[in-house]
C-alpha cells in the first residue's frame, strides 16, 4: 500500500492571534523519536515515513519533487541525521541496517512526484463527489488574485461544509491572469463534474468593479461582493464631499511623514513601527481610490501621534506641522469609517460562513449613517455595542502570515468620538446613507434573506424585513428544502371518493375538524420557527446545525446555503523560495495545503 499524507501528519489551519485575520496555513508533522527506527521493522517501511515527511515538505515549502536530487538537500539531512546520532546515541540495529547512509533512504524524485500526484486525485475524487451532493441547490467559487512571486495569477476557491459541519475553503485551481476567466471556470466545472449544474455562483475579490468583469459559462452566475460595494459608496461620497480639496491634502501630509517612517532615526526604541503601504490616491492625486485604506492611514497616524510629530518633515515645515495637529477632519472621518471597516473585518475573514450576516450588517450600517430618530425606518441597532477588532490587513498571505500594512497589536484603541456634525459632515453621511440603501435594494436578494433565516437568532428576520418578504422567504425555504407545507399534508376530503358519501351534517363536522387541526401540524421549518434557545445557543450557525439531527432537510439545505461568499480579499504570497513553479505544480500544492477535510485525519490531529 503507497503511503499517504495523512498518516504521517496533517494539513491544517493554523488560526492567527488577530481576530478576522486570514488563517495561516501549515503543515504539521508527525514527530518522530529515536525509538522509531529501533521499532521498526524493515528499511522499507522508514522509507515510506521518509517519503511522507520530504512530501510535506515539498508541499509546505513549495518545492517541486527535483528537490531529492539537489546535494545541498542532501548534506542537510545527512548533517541533521549524525548530529542526532552524537547527541542520543546510535541504536543498535541501525548499526546492523545494510544502508550505507541516510541518503539512501531517500525516496527518488518519480516516487516523490507520484505520491504527491495520487494524493491530489484522491483529494480531487472527493471534491467531485462534494459537489455532485450540493449541484441542485449551489456550488460557490471564489476567485482571488493572487501575488506569487512577481507573477499575477488567478485562484479558484469552493467554500462549502464537510459533512462534520466544519466550514471549508479549498483552493481547487490556478490560472494565469491572461487566461480568460471563462476558459479557467470552464476547466474547474470539466475537472469536478458539475458543467449541468444549473447554480453555480462566482464571487470575485474585493478589488475588481463590477463594470469590469468578464463574461461567465452559461450556468454560472456572479455574486455581488459586498466589500467592494461598501468601500466604493465610501470612496464616491468623500470625492464628492465639499472639502475633498482638503481631506486629500491631509492624506499626502500623512503619507509624506509615513512612507519612510522605519528608516528614520526617532528617539528612543519603537516597536512595530512599520511604514503605511495603503493605496488611498489615484496616480494624479486627484481622488481618492480606497476609503478602507484611508480609515487605516488614520488611525496610523493617531495611535502614533506622539513619535510621528518628531519625524524631520514635522520639524522643518511648520505648515505640515499643523496639519498634523489639525486633526479635527481625521477624526471625525476615522470615527464614521471605524464600522465600516469593523464590518469589512467579519466579510472578509474565512473562519467562519459570513453569507448569513450580510441582511443584518447591512441594515446596521445603515442605521449607523442615520440620525437616531429613524428607527422604524431602519434597524434599531449600533455597531458601537460591539466588541472591537484588530485590524484585518486588505490584503492576504496564504504561505505565512497576514500582510502586515498598520502594525497596531500594541495600540488597538478604538477611534475617538465625532466632534460636531458640521455641514459637510451631515452632507458625507446622508449621501453614504442614500447610497447604502439604493445598494440593497438593487442586490439584497431572496437568498440572502434566506441564509439570514437560517441563523438561529435572526431566523424570524426581525425589524429588517417587511412581512410579506418575510413569508416569501419561509416560502422559498420550504420548496428548495423539499418540506410540504403543513396544508399539504393531509388530502382535500372533496377529493377523495368517501367525501362525496358524507352526509351534509359530517361534512361540516369534517371539515371544521381539519380546520381545528391544521394549525397542530408542523413541518421542520415551523419547529425550527418556533425553538426556544438558551442566551448561548445560535451563536455560531455550523455548530448549531450540526446538532439539529431532528431537522433533517433543513439542515442538508443549511448544509448548501450557509457557505455562498460575498467577499473575498486578494492574496499574496511572502518568503517563497521557489517562485518558478508551474500554475500546474501550484495549483497541486495549494490543493493539499488546503483541503484539511479530504485527508481523512483524526480530530485529534487538528491544530
Amino acid at each position: 500500500m503507497p503511503p499517504v499524507l495523512s498518516s504521517g501528519g496533517s494539513l491544517s489551519f493554523d488560526v492567527p492571534s488577530t481576530p478576522g485575520a486570514p488563517p495561516t496555513i501549515v503543515v504539521s508533522q508527525t514527530p518522530q523519536t529515536n525509538n522509531d527506527i529501533i521499532i521498526s521493522p524493515s528499511v522499507e517501511a522508514e522509507r515510506q515515513k521518509v517519503v511522507r515527511f520530504v512530501a510535506q515538505y515539498c508541499i509546505s515549502s513549495f518545492e517541486l519533487p527535483n528537490i531529492v536530487i539537489k546535494p545541498s538537500f542532501v548534506k542537510v539531512l545527512e548533517n541533521s541525521f549524525e548530529s542526532a546520532k552524537r547527541l542520543y546515541g546510535t541504536p543498535t540495529n541501525v548499526n546492523n541496517t545494510p544502508l550505507k547512509s541516510f541518503s539512501e533512504l531517500l525516496p527518488t524524485e518519480a516516487v516523490l512526484s507520484k505520491m504527491i500526484h495520487d494524493e491530489a486525485s484522491e483529494i480531487r475524487l472527493k471534491l467531485r463527489a462534494q459537489f455532485q451532493a450540493t449541484k441542485n441547490i449551489g456550488i460557490m467559487l471564489v476567485c482571488q488574485r493572487l501575488i506569487y512571486g512577481n507573477r499575477e495569477l488567478i485562484t479558484v476557491w469552493t467554500s462549502f461544509v464537510n459533512s462534520a459541519w466544519e466550514y471549508e475553503k479549498v483552493c481547487i485551481a490556478v490560472g494565469e491572469k491572461s487566461i480568460e476567466l471563462k476558459t479557467i471556470l470552464a476547466c474547474v466545472a470539466e475537472t469536478y463534474g458539475f458543467t449541468s449544474a444549473e447554480n453555480v455562483y462566482v464571487v470575485l475579490d474585493d478589488h475588481v468593479n463590477p463594470s469590469n468583469r468578464p463574461e461567465l459559462p452559461s450556468n454560472m452566475m456572479y455574486m455581488e461582493n459586498v466589500v467592494f460595494a461598501i468601500n466604493n459608496i465610501l470612496t464616491c461620497a468623500i470625492n464628492e464631499s465639499s472639502i475633498k480639496s482638503e481631506i486629500i491634502d491631509m492624506i499626502k501630509v500623512y503619507h509624506s511623514i509615513t512612507k519612510d517612517a522605519n528608516d528614520v532615526a526617532f528617539n528612543g526604541t519603537i516597536r512595530g513601527f512599520v511604514p503605511f503601504r495603503g493605496n488611498i490616491l489615484d496616480d494624479d492625486g486627484q481622488n481618492i481610490v480606497n476609503a478602507l485604506d484611508l480609515f487605516q492611514l488614520l488611525k496610523y497616524v493617531r495611535t502614533r501621534f506622539e513619535t510621528l510629530k518628531r519625524h524631520p518633515e514635522v520639524l522643518s515645515k511648520p505648515e505640515v506641522r499643523q496639519k498634523l495637529e489639525d486633526y479635527k477632519v481625521a477624526q471625525n472621518l476615522e470615527c464614521f469609517l471605524e464600522p465600516f471597516f469593523e464590518v469589512v473585518q467579519e466579510f472578509d475573514a474565512d473562519a467562519q460562513p459570513h453569507f448569513h450576516t450580510i441582511l443584518p450588517q447591512w441594515h446596521s450600517l445603515i442605521h449607523e449613517c442615520g440620525n437616531g430618530d429613524d428607527d422604524d425606518e431602519v434597524m434599531a441597532m449600533t455597531l458601537a455595542s460591539r466588541p472591537r477588532r484588530r485590524s484585518l490587513r486588505h490584503q492576504k498571505s496564504i504561505d505565512d502570515e497576514p500582510v502586515l500594512q498598520v502594525d497596531d497589536s500594541k495600540v488597538d484603541l478604538p477611534a475617538p468620538p465625532i466632534l460636531d456634525n458640521n455641514a459637510w459632515f451631515n452632507s458625507l453621511r446622508q449621501s453614504i446613507l442614500k447610497q447604502l440603501k439604493a445598494w440593497a435594494n438593487e442586490h439584497i436578494n431572496t437568498k440572502h434573506m434566506i441564509a439570514t433565516v437560517l441563523n438561529p437568532r435572526m431566523r424570524k428576520l426581525p425589524i429588517i424585513c417587511t412581512d410579506t418578504e418575510r413569508v416569501t422567504t419561509y416560502s422559498y425555504i420550504r420548496q428548495y428544502a423539499g418540506l410540504i407545507a403543513a396544508s399539504k399534508q393531509e388530502p382535500r376530503a372533496e377529493n377523495s371518493i368517501e367525501a362525496q358519501d358524507y352526509e351534509p351534517q359530517k361534512k361540516r363536522q369534517n371539515f371544521l375538524s381539519k380546520l381545528e387541526n391544521h394549525g397542530m401540524v408542523q413541518d421542520e421549518l415551523d419547529k425550527y420557527l418556533n425553538m426556544q434557545f438558551s442566551s448561548h445557543d445560535g451563536r455560531c450557525v455550523t455548530s448549531f446545525w450540526s446538532g439539529a439531527e431532528s431537522l433533517g432537510k433543513l439542515r442538508q439545505y443549511a448544509r448548501a446555503i450557509l457557505p455562498l461568499v460575498a467577499a473575498a480579499p486578494p492574496l499574496k504570497m511572502r518568503y517563497i523560495g521557489n517562485q518558478s513553479l508551474s500554475t500546474v505544480d501550484l495549483s497541486e500544492m495549494l490543493l493539499l495545503k488546503t483541503a484539511q477535510a479530504f485527508t481523512d485525519k483524526p480530530k485529534s490531529s487538528k491544530s
